[in-house]
């Protein structure tokens, strides 16, 4: 019976793992089984490019190869296990987000690409960052172990920058409701890259100009233009660039500091001969002056209150 239910399971591409003593099941919860189209053997650790998928005994299996790019133009990248894979036979691979790989040992937070024709990861890009040396010895390893860490993904989407609003054209301010301001912010503003807080494959830098957008309504809704130019805040990239509106791709905006501390009053104690006034310091998003309400006073009758 359980042999019929093993057949039945993987026959409908699940997958049948070995043991829990096997080691290839230790370090990664959702191993990827690949089968070598390169035509040489892949060592421990080697980042493999996917080119196309085989089945084989009612199995799917990846096809990997030697890495042709550095972009990933043809194919994603995994990473080979503990064990080398001959030609033409199986593995178990990872796509992290934490995983091992060959390359020069560095410091942790280096920018890494896949190396050309190679198994190894190189310093260059921001596919993949650096987090330090592995010392793990491992038999038939053509070169320095280390651990890299998934970095957001191709075309900058995922990377963070801080930015500061350089020009903020104005909106109409149809059903302004202050006294005090325009609510004539627009929802799309210019702003200047400061720092690069989370990298990604993105051409975006330091010193570069790029529109942020307030899609949600929570930071640039309601707001004067005026008080935008100079904002300081953080963008985070949700499309490369050519799909929306930019040649930056698309830069959502996370967060602009907007706290401001104002007093209000919480209540007027009246005593036989004084007049208390009460008040608090409160932290609010926004704030904005309304037109002021006039009730008109009126003369009281001699004797009026009068017990």
């Amino acid at each position: 019976m359980i042999l019929r239910t093993a057949q039945y399971l993987r026959a409908n591409g699940f997958e049948i793992r070995g043991g829990s003593k096997d080691p290839r099941n230790k370090h990664s919860r959702w191993p990827i089984r690949v089968l070598n189209a390169s035509g040489e053997t892949i060592p421990p650790f080697a980042c493999m490019q996917c080119v196309n998928t085989a089945e084989r005994d009612d199995q799917n299996y990846v096809e990997v190869a030697k890495p042709a790019d550095s972009t990933g133009a043809a194919g994603p990248y995994v990473f080979n296990l503990f064990h080398e894979i001959p030609p033409g036979e199986y593995g178990v691979a990872s796509d992290g987000p934490l995983t091992r790989a060959i390359g020069a040992a560095t410091r942790g937070g280096v920018g890494m690409q896949p190396k050309v024709d190679t198994w190894e990861l190189e310093a260059g890009g921001n596919r993949y960052l650096s987090v330090g040396p592995d010392d793990i010895q491992v038999e038939n390893s053509t070169g320095n172990v280390i651990k890299v860490m998934r970095n957001g993904g191709s075309g900058g989407l995922g990377q963070m920058i801080r930015f500061e609003v350089t020009h903020a054209s104005y909106a109409s301010a149809d059903g302004n409701r202050c006294s005090d301001k325009l609510e004539d912010a627009p929802a799309t503003v210019d702003a200047k890259v400061l720092a690069i807080e989370c990298p990604g494959d993105s051409t975006v830098g330091v010193g570069d100009t790029v529109q942020v957008t307030d899609e949600l309504g929570c930071f640039l809704a309601d707001r004067e233009a005026a008080e935008i130019d100079g904002k300081q805040g953080y963008a985070v990239c949700m499309s490369s660039a050519g799909e929306y509106g930019g040649a930056s791709g698309k830069w959502e905006i996370v967060f602009m500091e907007w706290w401001r501390t104002v007093q209000v009053v919480t209540d007027f104690i009246v005593g036989e001969n004084r007049i208390t006034v009460e008040r608090k310091n409160i932290r609010v998003w926004d704030d904005c002056d309304l037109p002021d309400e006039i009730i008109d006073g009126v003369d009281c009758q001699d004797g009026y209150g009068e017990g």
